[in-house]
Order: C-alpha cells, then sequence, then structure tokens
C-alpha cells in the first residue's frame, strides 16, 4: 500500500475516531458508567498513536511549510 492510500485510511480513521471521542465524553458527563470511561481512555491512545502516524506521514510537508526558512 502506498503512503497516499495509507494516509486516506488513518484519516478517515482519526475522523471517526475524534467524532467518537467526543460522543464517549458526552456519554461520561450525561450518563455515566465505567464502561464509557474506559472506552475513552482507550479511545484517545488509539487517536494519540493515529495522530503520530499522521505526522510521520505528512512530515515532507510540514518540513517544507511549517519550518521553511
Amino acid at each position: 500500500m502506498n503512503r497516499q492510500k495509507v494516509l486516506v485510511v488513518v484519516n478517515i480513521l482519526l475522523g471517526i475516531i475524534v467524532i467518537s471521542q467526543f460522543a464517549t465524553l458526552f456519554f461520561m458527563e450525561f450518563v455515566g458508567g465505567k464502561w464509557t470511561r474506559e472506552f475513552h481512555a482507550i479511545n484517545g491512545l488509539i487517536l494519540f498513536g493515529l495522530v503520530l502516524i499522521h505526522i510521520v506521514l505528512n512530515w515532507q510537508w510540514i518540513k517544507r511549510n511549517v519550518f521553511k526558512r
């Protein structure tokens, strides 16, 4: 699988996980339950990993546009 296809999959997963984080936050505040806290924590770890992968896949773009001299 080439870098571009992996990036598309990672971006879709990032979108789903971010929405899921907001949903579990809502449930934690208004519904409660141990499962929501556990799911939110696991989801957060997945989100962190996907963000790292996203940064690695976009590192050349970041260097060109963010760190330009």
